[in-house]
C-alpha cells in the first residue's frame, strides 16, 4: 500500500495560520457579545436604580445589592407589582442582608410591614445594624429562626418563630432568598411547603438565584406540585417571579 508523502513545510504552517486565525476571530466575536451584555445589564442596573431612588423617595444611602443578594433589577420589578396592589403590603423575606433595607422601605412606603427570617446569629446582628441605622425598626420584624433537618433530610427554618412574627397576616410578597445553598441540596425547595398557606390570594413569589442549577430544580419541582395554580411572570432574568393561585376551596371562602 502507499503511502502518501507528508505536507511541504509550507502547507503545515499555512494550516495552523488559519486555524490560529479562527481561533482568534472566535474569541474576539466572543469578547464584542460579552461586552455588549455587560452594557446591557449595566443599562437595567442603572434604569432600576433610577426608578428605586424616584419611587421609593429616599434621600438615604441604601445598601448597594447584587452580587448573591436581590440585584437592582429585582428590587424594582418587586417595588412596581407592590405599588400596582394599591394597599399595604405585607412582606416576607427569606434570607435578610444588604437587600433588607431595601424591602423594608418598600414596606414603609406601602404602609405595610416586612418580616424578615435569618439563621445565623452573625447575620442577625449585622441586619439588625442595618435596620437601626436606617430607622426601619418599626417597619422591619428580624426573626432568627434557626435551620432544622426535615421528614427529606433538607435543612430548613425551624417554622415556629416565622409563624409567631407574621401571626394573622396574610403575606402579599414572599422573597425566596435563602437558606444558602451550602446549607445542603435544594436548601429553598421546602418554602412553598411551609409558608403557602400564609400567603395572600394574589400573593407574588420571589425566587432569586434561578442562574444556578439548584433553584431551577427547585422551580421545576414547585412547578410540577402546584401546576397551573404556579402563573409566571417574565419580568426579569436573574429571579423567577410568579403568582401562587389559591385553590378552589380556598377561592370560595
Amino acid at each position: 500500500m502507499a503511502i502518501s508523502p507528508p505536507p511541504p513545510d509550507g502547507e503545515t504552517a499555512e494550516s495552523g495560520l488559519d486555524e490560529r486565525l479562527d481561533n482568534v476571530l472566535t474569541a474576539s466575536r466572543s469578547s464584542r457579545w460579552h461586552a455588549s451584555a455587560t452594557r446591557w445589564q449595566a443599562a437595567r442596573e442603572v434604569a432600576a436604580i433610577n426608578y428605586l431612588q424616584a419611587t421609593l423617595g429616599t434621600e438615604r444611602f441604601l445598601p448597594p445589592i447584587g452580587g448573591w443578594a436581590i440585584d437592582y433589577t429585582v428590587a424594582a420589578a418587586i417595588l412596581d407589582i407592590i405599588r400596582r396592589h394599591g394597599r399595604p403590603a405585607y412582606v416576607l423575606e427569606l434570607g435578610s442582608g444588604s437587600g433588607t433595607p431595601w424591602f423594608a422601605a418598600m414596606a414603609a412606603q406601602a404602609g405595610g410591614h416586612l418580616v424578615s427570617v435569618e439563621h445565623d446569629t452573625d447575620h442577625v446582628d449585622r441586619t439588625q445594624s442595618l435596620l437601626d441605622h436606617y430607622d426601619f425598626q418599626g417597619v422591619c420584624t428580624l426573626v432568627h429562626a434557626p435551620l432544622i433537618p426535615g421528614a427529606d433530610g433538607a435543612s430548613w427554618y425551624d417554622p415556629d418563630p416565622i409563624l409567631s412574627a407574621v401571626g394573622h397576616h396574610k403575606v402579599d410578597v414572599l422573597v425566596v432568598d435563602g437558606p444558602p445553598a451550602r446549607s445542603g441540596p435544594n436548601a429553598r425547595r421546602p418554602a412553598l411547603q411551609h409558608l403557602a398557606p400564609l400567603l395572600a390570594p394574589d400573593a407574588l413569589v420571589v425566587l432569586d438565584d434561578v442562574v444556578r442549577q439548584e433553584e431551577q430544580q427547585v422551580l421545576t419541582d414547585w412547578q410540577h406540585a402546584f401546576g397551573e395554580r404556579l402563573q409566571m411572570l417574565p419580568i426579569v432574568d436573574r429571579a423567577s417571579i410568579f403568582r401562587l393561585l389559591p385553590t378552589d376551596k380556598e377561592s370560595s371562602r
